[in-house]
């Protein structure tokens, strides 16, 4: 919590992502000498409790077809890649016709299943919260190409369905809000605002059309008492300062090989208004690199980022497949040196 507030701690931030479903834990796990998620965040020191997964996988999908979920928005999903095939208002044309889809239920939300995802954490900083609304749902359900092209055809219609998808979500974190209270301290949610490059849509698009929708959320999150923590992949470094406007004290997951996402600049621009969560690149260093170039890179990061506070170790995405058993562990072994080091300096 002191490094999120940007303070000084007496050690670094450490945390754990990986997507469900992967063998990763088990990999990680023999290699340590422990079985199960829980036995390896604490052999790796890990800070943080992640109630969020349980929220997105309480929510239940149905089967469709052969290769196909349809989940609780309506949408299809490809089994093997759980990414949206069949969007359900690509043709829709009126908002009439985009009232009548029937969207996500608050009900039909687990809220047990996460209520006890959060039990017994109270040695950690726990997140919650529900992933990924606003953007990333719209896409889903418009798919890629109507979405981008509502911005300029029908602001109308794109605004009925960013409402709509805003309006479920922000009733599907009050009800989290209630059952976690105090079991949480950080308000987690994510949505892909850039590319490699640049951001997806202009600032000033994102300003009129986003950024007051977010704002829904992050101000009922703050005044629940919860810090925030946002992710968005790819070059964002433009609405930075509007994330601080929010009041957002932490972004993850530093995409450090997209353009104006590098450490140093990162640092210098934003360290004393903004805490930072990754940085550990996924896109080369991880599958491609070895355990010694990981380690030279966890080192450069955190003499960058760890000054004053304000950063948490952990990578620039989720760990996937890809990636070594070995160049994860030599993250968090490269971590203990820092830390070693550290205090062998002081």
């Amino acid at each position: 919590m002191r490094v999120l507030a940007r303070q000084e701690a007496d050690r670094i931030a450490i945390d754990f992502d990986i997507e469900p479903g992967m063998d990763i834990i088990q990999r990680v796990g023999d290699a340590l000498g422990v079985v199960g998620e829980e036995a390896v965040l604490i052999a790796l020191n890990v800070d943080f409790r992640n109630t969020v997964v349980y929220t997105s996988a309480s929510i239940p999908a149905k089967p469709y077809d052969e290769t196909r979920l349809m989940n609780a928005w309506g949408a299809l999903i490809d089994k093997r890649y759980g990414t949206a095939t069949g969007h359900p208002l690509a043709e829709a044309v009126t908002m009439e016709e985009a009232d009548r889809h029937t969207y996500l239920d608050p009900d039909a939300v687990d809220y047990d299943a996460i209520e006890r995802s959060a039990s017994g954490q109270d040695k950690y900083c726990v997140y919650g919260g529900y992933w990924a609304p606003i953007t990333y749902i719209a896409q889903m359900l418009l798919g890629m190409d109507r979405y981008m092209m509502l911005f300029y055809d029908d602001p109308d219609l794109l605004c009925f369905v960013l409402d709509r998808i805003t309006d479920i979500a922000l009733e599907v974190n009050k009800r989290i809000f209630k059952r976690l209270g105090t079991k949480m301290q950080v308000f987690f949610m994510g949505d892909d605002y850039g590319t490699q490059q640049d951001l997806l849509t202009s600032p000033e698009q994102w300003r009129t059309y986003i950024k007051p929708r977010l704002k829904r959320l992050v101000d009922f999150a703050l005044d629940s008492g919860y810090l925030v923590q946002f992710h968005s992949c790819g070059s964002i470094s433009e609405l930075i300062p509007d994330f601080v406007d929010l009041g957002v004290s932490c972004m993850n997951p530093m995409q450090v090989a997209a353009r104006g996402m590098d450490p140093q600049s990162l640092k210098s621009r934003f360290g004393d208004v903004m805490s930072f969560n990754g940085g550990i690149d996924t896109q080369d260093l991880l599958p491609f690199g070895t355990p010694e170039d990981v380690r030279q890179a966890v080192i450069k990061t955190l003499e960058i980022m760890s000054p004053g506070g304000g950063y948490i170790l952990g990578p620039s995405q989720s760990f996937l497949p890809e990636v070594p058993t070995g160049n994860i562990l030599a993250i968090y072994k490269a971590a203990d040196q820092f830390i070693g080091s550290s205090r062998r300096a002081t």
